[in-house]
Protein backbone atom coordinates (compact mmCIF):
# COMPACT_ATOMS: atom_id res chain seq x y z
CA UNK A 1 0.00 0.00 0.00
CA UNK A 2 1.37 3.40 -0.96
CA UNK A 3 1.93 6.06 1.68
CA UNK A 4 -0.69 8.22 0.02
CA UNK A 5 -3.21 5.39 0.26
CA UNK A 6 -2.36 4.90 3.93
CA UNK A 7 -2.82 8.59 4.60
CA UNK A 8 -6.16 8.47 2.85
CA UNK A 9 -7.38 5.68 5.11
CA UNK A 10 -6.33 7.61 8.21
CA UNK A 11 -7.81 10.96 7.23
CA UNK A 12 -11.37 10.33 8.49
CA UNK A 13 -9.97 9.59 11.96
CA UNK A 14 -7.97 12.76 12.23
CA UNK A 15 -9.16 14.87 15.19
CA UNK A 16 -11.58 12.22 16.43
CA UNK A 17 -11.42 10.97 20.01
CA UNK A 18 -13.23 8.11 21.71
CA UNK A 19 -16.56 8.88 23.36
CA UNK A 20 -15.16 8.29 26.85
CA UNK A 21 -12.68 11.14 26.28
CA UNK A 22 -15.51 13.68 26.43
CA UNK A 23 -16.61 12.32 29.81
CA UNK A 24 -13.24 12.56 31.51
CA UNK A 25 -14.16 16.10 32.52
CA UNK A 26 -17.30 14.79 34.18
CA UNK A 27 -15.38 12.15 36.11
CA UNK A 28 -12.83 14.71 37.30
CA UNK A 29 -15.52 17.23 38.25
CA UNK A 30 -17.57 14.71 40.20
CA UNK A 31 -14.51 13.31 41.96
CA UNK A 32 -13.33 16.82 42.79
CA UNK A 33 -16.74 17.80 44.15
CA UNK A 34 -16.99 14.70 46.31
CA UNK A 35 -13.43 15.24 47.47
CA UNK A 36 -14.11 18.83 48.49
CA UNK A 37 -17.05 17.75 50.64
CA UNK A 38 -14.88 15.02 52.18
CA UNK A 39 -12.31 17.67 53.12
CA UNK A 40 -15.11 19.74 54.65
CA UNK A 41 -16.18 16.73 56.69
CA UNK A 42 -12.66 16.37 58.05
CA UNK A 43 -12.78 19.91 59.50
CA UNK A 44 -14.95 19.12 62.50
CA UNK A 45 -15.90 20.55 65.88
CA UNK A 46 -17.11 17.64 68.04
CA UNK A 47 -20.71 18.06 69.16
CA UNK A 48 -23.34 15.55 70.26
CA UNK A 49 -25.08 14.03 68.41
CA UNK A 50 -24.13 16.00 65.25
CA UNK A 51 -20.64 17.49 64.84
CA UNK A 52 -20.17 20.93 63.31
CA UNK A 53 -18.21 20.68 60.06
CA UNK A 54 -17.51 22.59 56.86
CA UNK A 55 -19.48 20.05 54.84
CA UNK A 56 -22.42 22.34 54.16
CA UNK A 57 -20.12 25.12 52.94
CA UNK A 58 -18.48 22.63 50.57
CA UNK A 59 -21.91 21.43 49.44
CA UNK A 60 -23.12 24.87 48.35
CA UNK A 61 -19.79 25.72 46.70
CA UNK A 62 -19.80 22.44 44.77
CA UNK A 63 -23.39 23.09 43.71
CA UNK A 64 -22.53 26.58 42.52
CA UNK A 65 -19.46 25.46 40.54
CA UNK A 66 -20.90 22.30 39.00
CA UNK A 67 -24.51 23.39 38.56
CA UNK A 68 -27.71 21.73 39.78
CA UNK A 69 -27.40 18.42 37.90
CA UNK A 70 -23.69 17.72 38.22
CA UNK A 71 -23.58 19.19 41.71
CA UNK A 72 -26.27 16.74 42.80
CA UNK A 73 -24.40 13.94 41.04
CA UNK A 74 -21.17 14.82 42.89
CA UNK A 75 -22.94 14.62 46.23
CA UNK A 76 -24.57 11.31 45.32
CA UNK A 77 -21.07 10.06 44.49
CA UNK A 78 -19.91 11.30 47.89
CA UNK A 79 -22.67 9.34 49.62
CA UNK A 80 -21.91 6.24 47.56
CA UNK A 81 -18.19 6.37 48.34
CA UNK A 82 -18.87 6.83 52.04
CA UNK A 83 -21.39 4.00 52.06
CA UNK A 84 -18.83 1.80 50.28
CA UNK A 85 -16.44 2.20 53.18
CA UNK A 86 -14.30 5.27 52.54
CA UNK A 87 -13.99 7.24 55.80
CA UNK A 88 -15.23 10.51 54.31
CA UNK A 89 -18.26 11.25 56.46
CA UNK A 90 -18.05 13.48 59.54
CA UNK A 91 -15.75 12.14 62.27
CA UNK A 92 -14.20 9.76 59.74
CA UNK A 93 -17.37 7.70 59.55
CA UNK A 94 -18.34 5.40 56.73
CA UNK A 95 -20.62 2.51 55.88
CA UNK A 96 -24.18 1.99 54.73
CA UNK A 97 -25.43 2.20 58.32
CA UNK A 98 -24.55 5.90 58.39
CA UNK A 99 -27.14 6.49 55.68
CA UNK A 100 -29.82 5.11 57.98
CA UNK A 101 -28.62 6.52 61.30
CA UNK A 102 -30.26 9.27 63.32
CA UNK A 103 -28.12 11.85 61.51
CA UNK A 104 -28.77 10.47 58.04
CA UNK A 105 -31.13 13.30 57.19
CA UNK A 106 -28.20 15.67 56.94
CA UNK A 107 -26.39 13.37 54.52
CA UNK A 108 -29.42 12.80 52.30
CA UNK A 109 -30.06 16.54 52.15
CA UNK A 110 -26.67 17.25 50.57
CA UNK A 111 -27.59 16.37 46.95
CA UNK A 112 -30.75 18.48 47.18
CA UNK A 113 -28.91 21.40 48.75
CA UNK A 114 -26.22 21.25 46.05
CA UNK A 115 -28.90 21.28 43.36
CA UNK A 116 -30.56 24.30 44.98
CA UNK A 117 -27.24 26.15 45.22
CA UNK A 118 -26.42 25.32 41.61
CA UNK A 119 -29.78 26.52 40.38
CA UNK A 120 -29.44 29.74 42.35
CA UNK A 121 -25.98 30.36 40.91
CA UNK A 122 -27.24 29.94 37.36
CA UNK A 123 -30.30 32.15 37.91
CA UNK A 124 -28.37 34.99 39.56
CA UNK A 125 -25.33 34.92 37.28
CA UNK A 126 -26.16 38.12 35.40
CA UNK A 127 -28.30 39.80 38.04
CA UNK A 128 -27.61 42.85 40.16
CA UNK A 129 -26.80 42.26 43.84
CA UNK A 130 -25.50 38.80 42.94
CA UNK A 131 -23.69 38.26 46.24
CA UNK A 132 -26.80 39.09 48.27
CA UNK A 133 -28.99 36.82 46.19
CA UNK A 134 -26.48 33.99 46.41
CA UNK A 135 -26.29 34.51 50.15
CA UNK A 136 -30.06 34.20 50.52
CA UNK A 137 -30.11 31.13 48.29
CA UNK A 138 -27.31 29.49 50.26
CA UNK A 139 -29.13 30.25 53.50
CA UNK A 140 -32.12 28.45 51.99
CA UNK A 141 -29.87 25.50 51.08
CA UNK A 142 -28.53 25.38 54.63
CA UNK A 143 -32.05 25.53 56.04
CA UNK A 144 -32.94 22.59 53.83
CA UNK A 145 -30.01 20.65 55.28
CA UNK A 146 -31.06 21.51 58.82
CA UNK A 147 -34.72 20.71 58.17
CA UNK A 148 -33.99 17.23 56.81
CA UNK A 149 -31.42 16.68 59.53
CA UNK A 150 -33.92 17.53 62.26
CA UNK A 151 -36.48 15.31 60.55
CA UNK A 152 -34.04 12.42 60.84
CA UNK A 153 -33.27 13.17 64.48
CA UNK A 154 -36.97 13.43 65.28
CA UNK A 155 -37.34 9.74 64.53
CA UNK A 156 -35.57 9.03 67.81
CA UNK A 157 -35.97 12.34 69.69
CA UNK A 158 -38.91 14.57 70.43
CA UNK A 159 -39.07 17.52 68.04
CA UNK A 160 -38.03 20.15 70.58
CA UNK A 161 -34.96 18.14 71.53
CA UNK A 162 -34.14 17.46 67.88
CA UNK A 163 -34.25 21.19 67.20
CA UNK A 164 -32.14 22.01 70.26
CA UNK A 165 -29.33 19.64 69.26
CA UNK A 166 -29.73 19.55 65.48
CA UNK A 167 -30.71 23.05 64.37
CA UNK A 168 -30.36 25.94 66.81
CA UNK A 169 -26.59 25.48 67.50
CA UNK A 170 -25.87 25.56 63.76
CA UNK A 171 -27.73 28.76 62.84
CA UNK A 172 -24.84 31.22 63.45
CA UNK A 173 -22.44 29.02 61.50
CA UNK A 174 -25.05 28.68 58.75
CA UNK A 175 -25.05 32.45 58.23
CA UNK A 176 -21.26 32.65 58.20
CA UNK A 177 -20.86 29.73 55.79
CA UNK A 178 -23.58 31.11 53.52
CA UNK A 179 -21.78 34.45 53.39
CA UNK A 180 -18.45 32.77 52.60
CA UNK A 181 -20.09 30.60 49.96
CA UNK A 182 -21.77 33.58 48.32
CA UNK A 183 -18.50 35.48 48.23
CA UNK A 184 -16.64 32.52 46.74
CA UNK A 185 -19.43 31.88 44.25
CA UNK A 186 -19.28 35.44 43.01
CA UNK A 187 -15.48 35.52 42.81
CA UNK A 188 -14.71 32.19 41.18
CA UNK A 189 -15.34 32.59 37.48
CA UNK A 190 -15.00 28.92 36.46
CA UNK A 191 -18.19 26.90 36.03
CA UNK A 192 -18.52 23.31 34.89
CA UNK A 193 -20.41 23.01 31.61
CA UNK A 194 -20.73 19.24 31.27
CA UNK A 195 -19.09 16.80 28.88
CA UNK A 196 -16.72 18.45 26.43
CA UNK A 197 -17.45 18.09 22.74
CA UNK A 198 -15.13 15.76 20.90
CA UNK A 199 -12.58 17.79 18.98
Amino acid sequence: MAIADLDATMTPMQGERPRWWRWRHVALALAGGAGLVAVGAAVSVPMVPIPMTLQSLAVVVVGALLGPIWGMAALLLYLALGAAGLPIFADGGSGVDRLFSAGAGYLWSFPLAAALAGLADRVTRDSDHRVLRLFLAFVAAHLLILALGVWGLARTLVLTEALSVGAWPFLPGMLVKSAIGAWLGSRIGWRFSGPARAA
